[in-house]
């Protein structure tokens, strides 16, 4: 009699079984969020203390599933969000979020004209050789507008299969804010020069023809 052949993930799942059990109810119950949301509160404990906060810029703070910091009056346009380093620390295992790795980013929250003269300029300052991306260099549909430069901070590169390298994930998160904020003056002068571009000039009014007396 042939022997039934279980399918290999299968038999590790069986295996495993009551792990497995267990994974899948923290997976889809409210505990993962819970915890990834002490992550990310520990990650800006983290970078708080590990990283130089340029003078007028906030500190760095929560805002729905990243951290931010961004300076307190420039990189914003009229009535506008400010352009702003982004973390990204989501779930590892997120269901519904296309991102399942962290990243830092530096958003931009304009649309139409801003945003691309912005992003054109953006992409001779990406740090070469640190696996930085500028949008433009990967396929439409990948990124979003608004992420014209991110990195990507994968958790898979942390982990030995035994052990999470908790210490070095964070360092490598510190060490990309790092690399953006040292393109604080380049970042002023790439936004100054994408607003001068897209001034409206002014009109210049055609003064009336004088009307000349009949001598």
């Amino acid at each position: 009699m042939e022997q039934a052949v279980i399918p290999g993930r299968l038999e590790v799942v069986l295996k495993n079984v009551v792990a497995a059990r267990e994974i899948y109810a923290y997976i889809i119950g409210d505990d993962i969020d819970h915890d990834v949301l002490s992550f990310r509160q520990a990650l800006l404990g983290h970078l708080s203390q590990s990283i130089q906060i340029p003078a007028g810029w906030r500190r760095p703070y929560i805002e729905d599933a990243s951290i931010c910091l961004h300076p307190e009056k420039k990189w914003k346009a009229s009535g506008k969000h400010a352009i702003s380093i982004e973390i990204i620390l989501p779930s590892p295992v997120a269901i519904q979020d296309d991102d399942q790795d962290a990243s830092v980013d530096l958003r931009v929250p304009f649309s139409g004209k801003l945003l691309k003269h912005v992003t054109d300029l953006l992409r001779p300052l990406v740090p070469p050789g640190k696996d930085w991306v500028h949008i433009q260099d990967v396929e439409s549909g990948e990124t979003i507008p608004e992420l014209p430069v991110f990195k990507w901070i994968r958790y898979n590169e942390y982990c030995d299969g035994a052990v999470f390298d908790t210490t070095s994930f964070l360092e490598a998160i510190a060490s990309a804010v790092n690399d953006l904020l040292q393109l604080e003056d380049q970042i002023d002068q790439v936004f100054e020069q994408a607003k001068a571009t897209i001034a409206p000039r002014p009109n210049r009014r055609k003064h009336p023809e004088r009307k000349r007396r009949k001598t």
